[in-house]
């Protein structure tokens, strides 16, 4: 009995190892540079020397309908792309009590006219930026 109990453990911890997958592989979007170009991607770059609070608001074609809100509070850095919907509007809001830095992309370009920050009376900085999604 000993032994059909160890066979079948050693079996199942042989079979369990085999089919484990490495964990720390990147995404397939990460071994490609041009993975924002070739799929559309709005990208939000930002961080500040203070914990802030970022909105990403992504209106839908009538530019009053919220399609899609991302809100962050944090004091780390802050990347996060989608795909918009061509006719929507991108809002990015940010605010802070020390000094942001911030960048938008889109299909892997920076956009023009860039982010500007605006110092904020009393201190601390702003973000309010918009973009329309036409191509």
């Amino acid at each position: 009995m000993k032994n059909i109990t160890f066979l079948a453990l050693l079996s199942l911890s042989v079979i369990c190892f085999a089919s484990c997958k490495k964990l720390d592989d990147p995404a397939p979007a990460n071994n490609d540079i041009n993975y924002d170009l070739h799929n559309r991607i709005f990208r939000v770059k930002a961080s500040s020397t203070a914990t802030y609070t970022l909105t990403l608001t992504d209106y839908a074609s009538d530019s009053s309908t919220p399609f899609n809100i991302i809100e962050a509070n944090q004091n780390g850095p802050f990347d996060y792309g989608f795909t918009p919907e061509i006719g929507h509007t991108i809002k990015v809001t940010i605010r802070s009590e020390g000094k942001i830095t911030a960048s938008a992309l889109y299909n892997g370009n920076y956009l023009s006219p860039p982010i500007t920050v605006t110092d904020v009376t009393g201190g601390g900085s702003a973000v309010d930026y918009t973009f329309n999604v036409k191509n």
